[in-house]
């Protein structure tokens, strides 16, 4: 059953393992979802990919339109769904920097929450 967001989780997948490199992306989208899946800001991206705003915004878009989802969240569910492997490079956690493991577990912990309150009867 949906709920608002009109997202519905499909089973996660059993072929993990996958890197964000077998969805064969260019280069540049390749390292933005690796950026988004670790949950920063498009500010923080935009530092870190030396880019404008604007463009960060562009592919963040992109990526989402690719892999048909409305939203981040979703796209972070989407890519457990298909067995990609999180990053797990030291990334950011509330204004400091946490191992890929423990940001794994607190995005997936968010996205859970996000999605259990739209999702009637989760």
């Amino acid at each position: 059953m949906l709920g608002k967001g009109g997202h519905s989780p499909k089973p996660v997948s059993t072929h993990a393992g996958l890197t964000i490199e077998s969805l064969e992306l260019p280069l540049w989208l390749t390292e933005t979802l690796r950026y988004l899946l670790q949950g920063p800001s498009n500010k923080a991206i935009v530092r870190k990919m030396n880019i404008s705003e604007n463009t960060a915004k562009e592919y963040s878009s992109d990526l989402l339109a690719r892999f048909h989802v409305t939203r981040r969240t979703f796209l972070i569910v989407e890519m457990a769904r298909r067995g990609i492997e999180m990053p797990t490079s030291h990334t950011f956690a509330r204004g400091r920097f946490a191992s890929g493991s423990q940001t794994i577990r607190c995005l997936l912990s968010a996205v859970c929450g996000k999605i259990r309150g739209r999702v009637r009867g989760w």
